[in-house]
């Protein structure tokens, strides 16, 4: 709840996306895009296990952590994909409009 808060504080004030944003700008935006790479690289291992490993329904996920014999807690997949959608938001906030790389269809370049 506190990763979507923040993703709508900081993103609300944010002019609508028009075209895909490439990693860089500024140098701390260069870092949060790479944070937020991990962030989904994690992502998708954590699917990957879910795949095999199954997840655990409604009350039987425990809070003490992600991972259980009986499976993964469907919470931890939650929060990695909002905190990449965060380190994207926060990336773009840092970045602002007049730093941020967007791509360009080849005939615009």
């Amino acid at each position: 709840e506190r990763l979507e808060r923040w993703c709508d504080e900081f993103g609300d004030s944010q002019p609508t996306l028009r075209s895909f944003i490439l990693p860089g700008g500024t140098v701390a935006g260069g870092y949060l895009h790479l944070a937020r790479t991990i962030c989904r690289r994690a992502e998708r291992a954590a699917w990957r296990a879910t795949a095999d490993h199954g997840s655990l329904a409604g009350d039987d996920a425990p809070d003490d952590g992600p991972v259980s014999s009986s499976g993964i807690n469907p919470q931890a997949l939650t929060y990695l994909n909002r905190l990449s959608d965060l380190l994207f938001i926060l990336s773009r906030t840092v970045n602002g409009v007049d730093q941020e790389i967007l791509w360009l269809p080849e005939d615009q370049r």
